[in-house]
């Protein structure tokens, strides 16, 4: 996961974002329980997200309560009171994610960060095999997007759509484990796959520039590498192709009955997308701009 589903705090009413962090330390909590306490560091927005849509779909009780913090024993933390399969389940993922991204660190980077990277697997491996064992579909679809990944970047100029497809279909994979009938397949499976292609496309945006310099991979350098296009037109791009992807993403969303959480849900999916598109694609550039001419 890579953190970009996230709340635009500035329209979140504060009960909702109340009820969003409690789901977001209930997570943490969860993770820390079953996996240990270090895998509380793998703990994401992404995986947040999932959770909140989970039980918002099967109308899980808005309740929290207050206890103190693992990391500050000084700080209450509002933790959710229900939701306990549906955190079992985010906290999989967060797990399986987090193991398999220190894989592709190792393949893929440096001597220095692949041997932290090494070092970090090392505390992430019982908790992979607990989360095998309770949750197999869950670790074996993540495990699938690294293979499939790593075989849409070795092929031949692969374009946006085609290098964001694994993720697109994990994500799907993820998401059809909360439908319970046909329906709820069909929208799901579809909200899914296009929520997992724009993750993958935000993070290539947000890495455009760093990628383009390193000479690494990123399907938008390829796609524009060779253009005439000016910075400002290069964005636009980038955006449009973005914004096709959230359009679908919107068109799924508004077809899924959401039962519990639905401000928080609503938020992120139709403010949230779109204010961190601007942030990655537009604001993040225009501060990167002013920084150099400083």
């Amino acid at each position: 996961m890579f953190g970009y589903l996230q709340p635009y705090k500035p329209y979140l009413m504060i009960k909702d974002f109340e009820l969003y962090k409690s789901v977001y330390c209930g997570l943490c909590k969860r993770l820390g329980e079953e996996y240990g306490i270090f895998t509380r560091l793998a703990l994401s927005y992404d995986c947040t997200c999932y959770s909140i849509l989970a039980m918002g779909l099967r109308g899980e009780c808005e309740s929290v309560y207050k206890k103190h913090c693992v990391f500050n024993p000084l700080k209450k933390c509002i933790y959710c009171k229900s939701g306990n399969s549906q955190l079992s389940l985010a906290a999989a993922v967060t797990v399986a994610s987090a193991y398999y991204k220190l894989e592709d660190t190792i393949s893929d980077s440096g001597l220095f960060k692949a041997t932290a990277a090494r070092f970090f697997k090392l505390f992430f491996k019982i908790p992979l095999k607990k989360a095998e064992k309770n949750y197999p579909e869950v670790t074996d679809a993540v495990r699938q997007l690294n293979i499939s990944q790593k075989l849409a970047e070795q092929s031949d100029s692969p374009s946006a759509d085609e290098a964001a497809e694994p993720t697109a279909v994990m994500l799907k994979k993820l998401m059809l484990m909360l439908a319970e009938t046909e329906n709820e397949k069909l929208i799901f499976g579809e909200f899914g796959y296009f929520l997992g292609k724009w993750v993958y496309l935000m993070d290539a945006a947000d890495d455009y520039e760093k990628d383009m310099k390193s000479n690494s991979f990123n399907p938008f350098v390829i796609t524009l590498k060779n253009s005439q296009l000016s910075d400002k037109e290069k964005s636009l791009y980038i955006n449009k192709v973005i914004n096709s992807v959230t359009a679908r993403v919107s068109s799924a969303y508004s077809l899924m009955e959401i039962k519990s959480f639905r401000e928080v849900c609503d938020n992120i999916i139709n403010m949230g997308l779109g204010q961190m598109q601007k942030k990655i694609i537009f604001d993040k550039k225009e501060k990167s701009e002013k920084i150099s001419v400083k």
